[in-house]
């Protein structure tokens, strides 16, 4: 599991306490369970292009976690299975629901096997209040998001036959796929964020040793933009394999075209770009295995 020291706990607890307050008090963040803060990608790349790959979808275990099987979507292009770079895909808040099952849909239709998680034991989120206590079940008992993580990295490289693994998460999400380029470094091939928590605290830096991307707003009133650019310098003067995207003029949720903070330009802008990174970093990344 991800393991603190006193000093960090208490910044991993103030940083906690600074999201829940903004998220409480803060319209903008997201809309409701189905307009969730990012969990769409454009229904077509920048420029116009259409998706390449018919998508087959099911609902699948993918692991047993304190005694209970979890089941995520999964999805892969139809003319491609087996030596195909994989993408866990983490949620927002709201939990495992229809947007993240369609986000999940469309990175297979651009040719990765996808299997988004569930951090939720099942349960979704209908408003605020319940997304926070779901939340902070999860902060609560960390080591059993981190197994969840790895139980789904395993799957999609024993079962699924992927070559190569991707973490990629969104608000909550992309926190998580923060911490997993902490946490289980040697367990991902990529990692990418979009405006979730990170942190510059050099101690935990270090341990990343996968690329790791980045997307945030410049006038997000959740994830503050000096955070932001304190992290991109940490992993500047560490010599870190990133790429961290402020758009000066966006909100966080900017990627959600049926939240109030979606920016379609942006949206595709970063689509984009993320498939390119996972295109380049997967496809030519060393197999890392257990």
């Amino acid at each position: 599991m991800i393991r603190y020291n006193t000093s960090q706990l208490k910044i991993v607890i103030a940083a906690l306490c600074f999201l829940l307050a903004a998220t409480a008090c803060n319209p903008d963040s997201g809309s409701s369970a189905k307009g969730d803060a990012a969990t769409q990608a454009p229904s077509a790349a920048a420029g116009g292009e259409t998706f390449q790959h018919a998508v087959i979808t099911d609902t699948l275990a993918y692991g047993e976690i304190d005694d209970l099987n979890v089941k995520g979507h999964f999805a892969f292009p139809e003319d491609k299975m087996g030596s195909t770079p994989a993408i866990i895909l983490v949620h927002e808040w709201w939990g495992l629901n229809d947007d993240i099952r369609a986000l999940a849909n469309q990175f297979a239709a651009e040719g990765f096997i996808v299997l988004a998680v569930d951090l939720f034991a099942g349960e979704s989120a209908d408003g605020p209040g319940e997304a926070r206590k779901l939340m902070l079940n999860v902060f609560e008992n960390p080591e059993l998001a981190e197994e969840n993580l790895q139980k789904a990295r395993d799957w999609v490289l024993n079962i699924a036959g992927a070559s190569q693994v991707a973490i990629v998460g969104y608000g909550f999400g992309g926190g998580w796929s923060f911490n997993a380029a902490v946490a289980l470094p040697d367990q991902f091939d990529a990692a990418v964020i979009f405006y979730g928590l990170v942190s510059d605290n050099e101690e935990l830096l270090a341990k990343i040793d996968v690329p790791i991307q980045g997307f945030f707003g410049g006038i997000d009133n959740t994830i503050p933009v000096d955070s932001v650019r304190n992290f991109d310098a940490a992993l500047e003067n560490m010599g870190k394999d990133h790429d961290i995207m402020i758009y000066p003029s966006v909100k966080g949720g900017f990627a959600n075209p049926s939240g109030r903070n979606y920016d379609q330009h942006i949206a595709e802008i970063s689509w984009r770009s993320m498939i390119d990174f996972l295109n380049l970093n997967l496809n030519t990344a060393e197999v890392k295995t257990d």
